[in-house]
């Protein structure tokens, strides 16, 4: 009895013992999902805020908790990949296939793996695996005919070409395929036949009948091709595209007026994107240029553009294109219509606003141009041209500080071109000049002289504004002499000359360049002139006749401030 007791304890003990070791083993392996479940969270976590180390980190960890687990193999295949680790990914990769080869996306993944090594068959035969898993999804048997057809198993391709056209019919898909087939194996006959037949089973698919056309011509077919563009022609009259087509064909055959002929018909369509039309007439510009050496437009394409503008006009691309043909042609007026349109339509077009602005210069109209180089600033502020316009514009309009602003701020961005840097010396020794500040308006006006001593627009200013400052008379008349030298009938700088030799009071010198200069002038005498001659005349001790002038000067107009003082009192101030 006491045997049999002590047998039962020991059997109760060791039923208890087991049962205390699978609690604790369920537990461990319910820690072990906890940590395997946070880790895998973590690293999707970490993966879409963009840090593939880290949550590598976390996928490798989950493999440690359990490694027949396929999804962190998945993960870490992926984040290779996008590291640009292939043969990492590729090893990850396989490993979750190997794992669990049912799975749509880890074949998937692997599949573009294999095809970053270029291995075409591999992945051909992946996708073959995919397409048997899921024969709903034809996708996957046309990805394996393009991978066949580009590791040239052009027989297998065709034969599985046959299996897709069970599938899901005959079209394009296929046709297309079994072109490029024939077309591979040198079979051009082959190839044009299927797209013959592509083009009759689809009548209203006018695509297809142009495809054709365009392999006829590729392959010397030519009469083939015509036809077949006519009877797109026919049939499709009201179809812009066609004439497009035809339009290429002539061109292409080199039979110039028939292509514009053509392109002008598909021109007239507003059916037809104007950006298209723009790119064709580019394309026809470009030869045109290529052929004759010149940059300007044939008659013919000016007629094209003319159609273009008259179909689009108010597309910022075709009047900017517009725009600057009638600028080419110095239709100004025109133009400028047309660009002040394209600026406010399309503030980013920089030739639109460059020019406008000449032809802002060009006009001398310095209110418009320094409204319009104000926005220009805006839409481009690291241009320098747009400062420089600005500074111009100012000035005209007698806002010299703000010129000067403007003008320092463009010479700054100025990118070493030599031409800009000398219209900034010129303008902002003017502008300086008109504010008083001569030290600064003489600096830049000698830096000009440094790049270009032959300016004479310069050095009849400078030579004159020293005159009119009377200092540095001798500098003046030596910067004088030198434009005279460059250009000796300009009456204008004949004008300065006799002012700076009457400053010298050289009085027959001053005398005899300044008779020159009305010589020159003739019946467009300005007041200003009119006064110096008689300022000089008067020093000639000529006073009756000096009194003439002055008189004629302030009929003329823009004689100075003092003429009716000169006039009343016969004398000139000191």
């Amino acid at each position: 009895m006491r045997f049999t007791f002590l047998l039962i304890s020991f059997l109760l003990l060791s039923v208890y013992s087991f049962s205390q070791d699978e609690v604790i083993l369920e537990k461990v392996r319910e820690t072990k999902q906890m940590e395997y479940n946070f880790a895998f969270s973590e690293g999707l976590k970490l993966k879409m805020l963009g840090n593939p180390v880290e949550a590598s980190v976390q996928f490798s960890k989950c493999l440690q908790l359990r490694a027949q687990q396929a999804a962190p193999y998945y993960e870490l295949g992926s984040l290779a990949l996008a590291l640009n680790d292939i043969p990492l990914a590729e090893e990850y990769s396989r490993k979750a296939v190997d794992l669990n080869p049912e799975n749509e996306w880890y074949r998937f993944l692997l599949i573009q793996i294999v095809l970053k090594s270029n291995k075409h068959l591999e992945a051909a035969d992946l996708y073959e695996g995919l397409q048997k898993q899921f024969p709903a999804k034809p996708e996957y048997l046309i990805a394996e005919i393009d991978l066949r057809i580009k590791a040239k198993e052009y027989k297998t391709a065709k034969k599985k070409l046959k299996e897709l056209e069970k599938t899901v019919g005959y079209g394009a898909h296929i046709a297309m395929r079994k072109r490029d087939i024939f077309l591979l194996e040198g079979k051009e006959s082959k190839a044009i036949k299927e797209l013959r037949k592509l083009a009759n089973s689809n009548p209203d698919e006018i695509e297809y009948r142009g495809i054709l056309a365009e392999m006829l011509v590729e392959y010397g077919k030519d009469e083939e091709a015509l036809a077949e563009y006519e009877s797109i022609k026919s049939a499709n009259s009201g179809n812009p595209i066609v004439y497009f087509s035809l339009g290429q064909y002539y061109m292409d055959k080199g039979e110039r007026h028939k292509a514009i002929e053509e392109f002008k018909t598909g021109f007239k369509s507003k059916q037809v994107n104007a950006e298209i039309k723009t790119s064709v007439f580019l394309e026809l510009l470009k030869s045109d240029n290529s052929s004759n050496g010149k940059q300007e437009l044939s008659e013919d394409l000016e007629s094209l553009l003319d159609v273009l503008y008259e179909t689009d006009n108010g597309h910022p691309g075709v009047d900017a294109m517009y725009g600057d043909y009638l600028y080419d042609k110095q239709e100004i007026e025109e133009a400028e219509k047309i660009y002040l349109r394209v600026v406010e339509q399309n503030p980013g077009n920089f030739m639109a606003w460059q020019n406008l602005l000449f032809i802002q210069n060009s006009q001398m109209d310095f209110r418009m141009m320094y409204e319009l180089a104000d926005k220009a600033v805006k839409a481009f502020p690291n241009q320098s041209l747009f400062y420089l316009f600005k500074g111009i514009g100012a000035s005209g309009l007698e806002k010299y500080q703000v010129a000067v602003d403007a003008l320092k701020k463009g010479a700054r961005l100025n990118p070493n071109n030599p031409d800009l840097t000398k219209q900034f010396y010129t303008t902002l020794g003017d502008a300086y000049y008109r504010l008083g500040n001569f030290k600064e308006s003489f600096l830049n006006f000698d830096l000009l002289l440094l790049l270009d001593s032959d300016n004479v627009v310069v050095l009849n200013n400078y030579s004159y504004y020293l005159s009119v400052l009377n200092r540095d008379l001798d500098k003046a008349l030596k910067m004088i002499s030198k434009c005279i030298e460059i250009e000796p009938d300009n009456s204008t700088y004949l004008d300065t000359e006799a002012w700076v030799l009457f400053r010298l009071k050289e009085y027959d010198k001053a005398l005899k360049a300044i008779e020159k200069a009305i010589d020159n002038e003739q019946d467009i005498v300005s007041g200003e002139v009119w006064e110096h001659y008689g300022d000089i005349l008067h020093r000639s001790a000529s006073l009756e006749k000096s009194m003439k002038m002055w008189k004629k000067a302030k009929e003329a107009g823009g004689a100075s401030q003092k003429i009716d003082e000169k006039i009343r009192t016969g004398r000139i101030d000191e």
